[in-house]
C-alpha cells in the first residue's frame, strides 16, 4: 500500500473510528495533530461514545441524555474522569446458611479499568475466639493482576451490612490506598461480635451496600493477563 494514501481512503469512516477507539487517549491527542480530517474524528461524538461504552462506565438515562443535548461525549468523558469518581453496586448472595465455602466472592462489578467485587468470609477472617460471632467483609480490585504491577487507587469506601430492621443496618467507612499487594480492604469484625445471620438475611440472602470514591490513582493502564476464576460466584447488580 502506498504510504501516502490516508486510512480514511481505504478504509470507510465507521471502521476508521472503531480503530480509533482502541488507542489510547494520548495517542488520540497525537493523532490530532496528523490532519483536519483525522481532529474531526477523533474528536467526534461518534467516537467517544463509543469510548465510554467500551470502558464501562455505568450512567444513567438522565446523563445519557444530557451528555448527548448538552455537552459533547468527549467532555462528558473527561466530566467522568473528574475526581473525585464515586461507584455504588449491591451485592445479594442467596442460600446464604449454606455455603460452606470459607471465603466466597461476589461477581465483578465493572466501573471505568477497575473491576471491584466483594470478599466475604461468612466465619470471620481469624475473628479471635470467645465474644460472639462474625462475618467479614472486604472490597477487592478483581482485576488487580491486569493492571500496571504500580497502580494504586486512593480513596474512601463504604460497605453496608443491611439488616432486616434498617436501624439496625450497620455501615462502615474507611480510607485505603488498593496497590497489588494491599488490593483489598474492609472489615473483620464489621458486627462488632453480633453477628446474626437469621436477623440481616432475610429468606436466607445476604444484602451488602459497597460504595468506593476515588479521589486519586497512578498507573492505572491495563495489562493483558489471563485473568483468575474466582473460588464462588454470586450475582450482583448496580445501583444508581
Amino acid at each position: 500500500m502506498d504510504s501516502n494514501i490516508s486510512l480514511l481512503e481505504v478504509f470507510p469512516k465507521e471502521i476508521v473510528l472503531h480503530i480509533f477507539s482502541f488507542l489510547s487517549r494520548l495517542t488520540l491527542s497525537q493523532i490530532c495533530c496528523v490532519s483536519k480530517s483525522f481532529k474531526d474524528l477523533a474528536e467526534s461524538d461518534q467516537l467517544w461514545k463509543q469510548i465510554i461504552d467500551q470502558d464501562d462506565w455505568e450512567w444513567s438515562e438522565d446523563d445519557r441524555i444530557s451528555s448527548s443535548t448538552k455537552m459533547k461525549y468527549k467532555d462528558f468523558y473527561k466530566q467522568l474522569l473528574t475526581f473525585p469518581i464515586t461507584c455504588t453496586w449491591e451485592v445479594k448472595m442467596p442460600k446464604f446458611s449454606q455455603i460452606s465455602a470459607k471465603r466466597v466472592y461476589s461477581r465483578i462489578f465493572n466501573f471505568g479499568k477497575y473491576k471491584w467485587r466483594i470478599l466475604v468470609f461468612p466465619k470471620g477472617n481469624e475473628v479471635p475466639q470467645g465474644g460472639g460471632k462474625e462475618i467479614s467483609i472486604y472490597i477487592d480490585v478483581a482485576n488487580a493482576e491486569d493492571l500496571d504491577p504500580n497502580f494504586e487507587i486512593q480513596g474512601k469506601f463504604s460497605i453496608i451490612l443491611v439488616h432486616q430492621d434498617p436501624k439496625s443496618t450497620i455501615k462502615r467507612e474507611s480510607q485505603h490506598a488498593f496497590t497489588i499487594t494491599e488490593r483489598d480492604r474492609g472489615f473483620r469484625e464489621i458486627t462488632a461480635r453480633q453477628w446474626d445471620p437469621k436477623k440481616y438475611c432475610k429468606d436466607d440472602v445476604l444484602y451488602v451496600i459497597c460504595m468506593v470514591t476515588i479521589t486519586k490513582e497512578k498507573n492505572n493502564k491495563e495489562v493483558k493477563k489471563t485473568p483468575k476464576t474466582a473460588v464462588l460466584i454470586y450475582n450482583d447488580k448496580a445501583v444508581s
